[in-house]
């Protein structure tokens, strides 16, 4: 109860009209690139309003392959997902079957995941990672467990205990899941589309108000390898070896 009354009273807090030099010292302090924002500071009228706040196009281009990372953000974990565990940290999974408790669960089994982790600094637009359908879009109501270390690696089941949205895509490489995760702080987390909406890899599929955490499953036949050159990503950025046919 305690940390949705934290991530109640924060959200208040950065919807509340502000002048611009609040803006420009919230941006400084967490290192936030302004330059990178597609509209002048001073349209940004709070703190919220910034923080979900689009890039300007030339500094986040959409590579041309299959997938791209749908954020900005830090890889955390990645992996195949053989026993329909996915890796939380080092000696702590949790199941798929809690991540998607949905009845096209089942087509991820044998798939991959990705998890990427949002800093403070990091763009908070959720973008697609793939051409497609969106199929499902459901929210899966739960706690606002902070989603950041110590907690990632000391809390079992932290991703499935949090509220989380997830989106359900059809797509070239197969079905492909974008689970948001919730966190404190973030207890809201709004969708661009509806279900049965075509969208690009690029598009503006949703977004954190605040900071979290997204898990991305793929089916099976989605990938053959993942490929980071480091583990930090932006938007737009390939996260596999495949290209486009």
């Amino acid at each position: 109860m305690l940390y949705q009354i934290i991530s109640f009273l924060t959200g208040v807090i950065a919807r509340l009209s502000v002048p611009v030099f609040v803006v420009r010292f919230f941006a400084n302090s967490v290192g936030i690139k302004i330059d990178e924002a597609e509209k002048p500071l001073s349209e940004y009228g709070s703190i919220d309003a910034f923080f979900t706040r689009g890039l300007r196009s030339e500094f986040r281009p959409i590579a041309e392959t299959e997938i791209v990372s749908p954020v900005d953000g830090q890889v955390l974990e990645y992996g195949g997902i053989s026993t329909g565990k996915l890796i939380q940290a080092k000696g702590l999974f949790y199941s798929l079957e809690s991540l998607i408790p949905l009845p096209a669960v089942s087509d991820f089994k044998g798939g991959h995941f990705v998890t990427i982790y949002l800093s403070p600094k990091d763009c908070h637009r959720i973008f697609s990672p793939v051409d497609g359908t969106v199929l499902v879009s459901r929210l899966i109501p739960g706690k606002v467990l902070p989603v950041r270390e110590p907690y990632i690696s000391g809390h079992p089941n932290l991703y499935v205990e949090n509220t989380r949205l997830i989106t359900l895509m059809s797509s070239a490489v197969g079905k492909v899941a974008v689970v948001k995760v919730a966190a404190l702080n973030v207890s809201s987390i709004s969708s661009e589309y509806s279900v049965g909406s075509q969208i690009n890899k690029g598009q503006h599929l949703a977004s954190f108000h605040l900071g979290s955490t997204v898990v991305l499953v793929f089916e099976k036949k989605a990938m053959d390898a993942f490929s980071f050159s480091s583990p930090f990503i932006k938007y737009g950025e390939s996260i596999t070896r495949r290209s486009m046919p």
